[in-house]
């Protein structure tokens, strides 16, 4: 315990200190500067992208669900999906998300094997979405970044092979003897549901549109931005460049991959003969924003819904203890 507790704290320091790199580096006077001058309009396009956000993300787990969801209306799954995700933001590799299987169970009695399915396969549609992104405005911009492009490639592949070999009964043996071991019980129906999910091909390119309706949300975004500051960008490439920072965001060094995202997008952006300080500014300030409200939903999870607060605690413990 001590531990975890130990590296989430480093993670927490790394990420400060990364950003603290990144504005000294930088010139904080200018950073300070940008920030003064900062339309307040563009905040409030933040704080919409940030709902847009949660809204998209909770659409795509929905549907996908499909005849689960026939017994909640979407407005009360939105604000369980809300919790998981600011929890998301505050756990070790944002594994806070997974409560959202455990909420499912307790109060709408969804299998945890039915959930977790779903909630993989909305996960991949999502990854597979920024990486299809990723490539797109490395072999358009970057072209210089041949390894990239490949490795990119790879992972795509990869990914969409690992969707299908999941299916494989030996895998699926190995999993549940060498990982899950004494709680496979609780993954009963999964399979089934995977291969659900893969069948309703309608609703799984859906929810693929809607994870690639956030991911050019947060490009336009970063575009009006950079207009305010009288720059012009084009869409495809703020949302690659958005998409390669994500990706990046997942290695697991900082908290929730804050100062490694900015830093990338910097870099990436100033590649193609941007101002840093001024992309370094607006991603910054979409972090802080991000940040700021996860915190609020949060705080609120915390102090108004103990009950739900304790059964995502308690989910996430049996989680963690599939690794020991």
């Amino acid at each position: 315990m001590k531990k975890k507790s130990f590296m989430f704290t480093l993670k927490i320091l790394i990420s400060i200190l990364i950003l603290t790199i990144l504005i000294y580096k930088l010139d904080y006077r200018t950073f300070l500067e940008n920030l003064k001058q900062f339309p307040f309009i563009i905040i409030i396009l933040f704080i919409i992208s940030y709902v847009i956000t949660v809204l998209t993300n909770a659409l795509s787990f929905f549907i996908l669900l499909k005849n689960e969801t026939k017994q909640i209306n979407f407005i009360k799954f939105l604000k369980l999906y809300w919790f998981s995700f600011s929890i998301g933001q505050f756990s070790p590799a944002r594994s806070g998300e997974l409560s959202i299987i455990a909420f499912l169970k307790k109060k709408y009695d969804i299998p945890v094997g039915v959930s977790s399915a779903t909630f993989i396969m909305h996960k991949m549609s999502s990854l597979i979405m920024l990486l299809i992104f990723s490539f797109v405005v490395l072999l358009l911009y970057f072209k210089a970044l041949y390894n990239l492009q490949l490795i990119l490639l790879g992972l795509i592949i990869i990914l969409i092979c690992f969707i299908f070999l999941i299916k494989n009964y030996k895998l699926r043996f190995f999993i549940r003897k060498f990982i899950l071991r004494k709680y496979a019980y609780l993954m009963e129906g999964f399979n089934s549901k995977f291969r659900a999910i893969l069948k309703m091909r309608s609703i799984l390119a859906l929810s693929m549109v809607i994870n690639a309706v956030r991911i050019i949300l947060g490009g336009i975004i970063i575009s009006i931005s950079l207009y305010f500051f009288s720059f012009k960008a084009p869409l495809l490439l703020t949302t690659g460049i958005n998409s390669i920072s994500l990706l990046l965001s997942f290695i697991p060094i900082s908290f929730s991959g804050i100062g490694v995202k900015e830093t990338a997008g910097v870099v990436l952006f100033n590649y193609l003969g941007y101002p840093p300080s001024i992309i370094a500014t607006i991603l910054i300030m979409i972090t802080a924003i991000f940040l700021i409200l996860n915190f609020i939903v949060f705080i609120y999870f915390i102090y108004g819904k103990t009950n739900h607060m304790y059964i995502s605690m308690n989910f996430i413990k049996q989680i963690k203890k599939l690794n020991k």
